[in-house]
């Protein structure tokens, strides 16, 4: 039985056939590798939680000064990850999966003082993410590391390589942008080579990102403890 938000009795038949190598029949079952995947997804990470706790070593350190006039003020930067199957080549080494993450926004220099910082403080601008802006990142940044980061061995192997993500607005699909999406490969010399594809839905654990990696990096970043939003956008 699979279990999930809200999972309709459509989505675990989805969810099934998504995942289920259909070239072995009914009789020997069987799941996809998804050697051939790689999961797109996007994380908010968020200077410092409300009500958190910090232990500092007497006389040595200093408390950081953290003041904001409401919590939704809190300084956030947003990270588009990608990440595939961790696996083991043919050489006997191990290739951890890593395509790359980046940072969306940028540091600007503030023009003028204010009661928060004097003016030349470097600060992070966050920048929200449109369906242009992601379709702008996926041919720009994810493809390029795709090309870069997946070992040679795996990609002649895998062929055709997806780029899965999951049905939020700003991925939504439809049919002209599917065309410019060709389009864009075939200018890049990928024809055939990279397509999109969507998650079914209600399905966070399909998700490698949402599975487990994002917490992860929630754990790391804690641990780092930023103390302003451009610690926070660098780190």
């Amino acid at each position: 039985m699979i279990n999930g938000p809200r999972c309709s009795l459509p989505n675990p038949k989805l969810i099934l056939n998504t995942t289920r190598d259909t070239h072995r029949g009914p009789a020997q079952p069987k799941f996809l590798p998804l050697l051939d995947e790689v999961h797109v997804d996007e994380k908010w990470f968020f200077l410092c939680r409300d009500g958190e706790s910090c232990i500092i070593v007497s006389d040595e350190e200093e408390p950081p000064k953290r003041h904001v006039s409401h919590k939704s003020h809190i300084a956030k930067v947003t990270f588009p990850c990608a990440m595939a199957r961790p696996r083991r080549l043919p050489n006997g080494t191990w290739w951890d999966g890593k395509v790359g993450i980046w940072p969306i926004g940028e540091c600007t220099v503030a023009q003028r003082s204010s009661a928060n910082r004097p003016a030349g403080t470097e600060e992070s601008k966050k920048e929200t993410i449109d369906r242009d802006k992601h379709r702008e990142m996926v041919i720009n940044e994810v493809v390029p590391a795709i090309q870069s980061a997946f070992p040679t061995c795996e990609q002649s192997r895998c062929g055709t390589m997806c780029i899965q993500q999951d049905g939020a607005p700003s991925h939504g699909i439809t049919q002209n942008e599917d065309d410019g999406w060709r389009q864009d490969m075939e200018a890049m010399g990928l024809s055939e080579q990279i397509k999109l594809v969507a998650q079914p839905p209600n399905s966070p654990d399909m998700n490698i990102n949402d599975l487990g990696f994002f917490n992860a990096l929630q754990a790391m970043h804690h641990g780092c403890c930023p103390k302003n939003g451009k610690e926070l956008f660098k780190w």
